[in-house]
């Protein structure tokens, strides 16, 4: 699930997950309504659509449509940690619940993002043009109940899958804070939680794509995915 602060950025880009196939994983790249033509929950509605579209096809293309992992980087971090934590509120003919989610720098609460936020030099105007008041289609004080239905820490259960979260401690944008609360809240339910915080990592970088974080990720999915059946 591509990032771009829920505004811009295509399935394109998952292409960097491409060296992960010879391993024996199949790759799908998804695209979600932005935030010029949706607000919450569309977005969160079409990462769901699409893994019941995968697990639905699955046989087709010679998968397993049990062992279903997502991945996300930053915007698209916050919603694939949705996908691992929040079940869709309807009903589903196939199901939409995830076996792994890995989670890189994403926003796990909004309620507490510094750009949803009047301080530190940001004005009522900066907070109403902000990527999170646009997903919510108003700023988060004035729908808080809607900010933590699209806030992964407050959809934590002891049901939920198991995670992997990434985050550079020099992160800009995301504040480190927002993984470490959601691994901390994961742990104290009893969800397997692995929290890696790459040292002078910023918002995205090689760090992320080293050999050592690439055998992390590998052992996660190999874990999670294909040691289980």
């Amino acid at each position: 699930m591509h990032g771009g602060g829920w505004k811009n950025g295509s399935k394109s880009s998952g292409k960097r997950g491409a060296w992960i196939v010879p391993h024996g994983f199949a790759i799908a790249s998804i695209s979600y309504r932005l935030t010029d033509v949706g607000q919450w929950p569309d977005q969160i509605n079409d990462c769901y659509a699409a893994v019941r579209w995968v697990r639905k096809h699955a046989s087709e293309y010679g998968l397993d449509g049990e062992r279903i992992g997502c991945w996300g980087t930053s915007a698209g971090a916050h919603l694939a940690a949705l996908v691992g934590t929040r079940p869709y509120p309807g009903k589903e003919t196939t199901s939409s619940r995830v076996q792994a989610t890995a989670d890189w720098f994403g926003p796990s609460e909004l309620l507490t993002m510094p750009p949803n936020n009047v301080g530190n030099g940001r004005t009522e105007e900066d907070v109403a043009s902000s990527n999170g008041a646009k997903l919510l289609g108003a700023t988060v004080k004035d729908v808080p109940k809607l900010a933590k239905d699209a806030s992964a820490l407050d959809n934590v259960s002891e049901d939920d899958s198991p995670f992997l979260i990434m985050h550079g401690t020099a992160d800009p944008g995301v504040p480190i804070s927002q993984s470490e609360k959601l691994h901390a809240a994961l742990t104290k339910a009893g969800v397997p939680s692995t929290f890696v915080a790459l040292e002078g990592a910023k918002h995205g970088g090689k760090e992320f794509i080293s050999p050592e974080s690439n055998k992390v990720f590998l052992e996660f999915f190999t874990k999670n995915l294909k040691s289980v059946k």
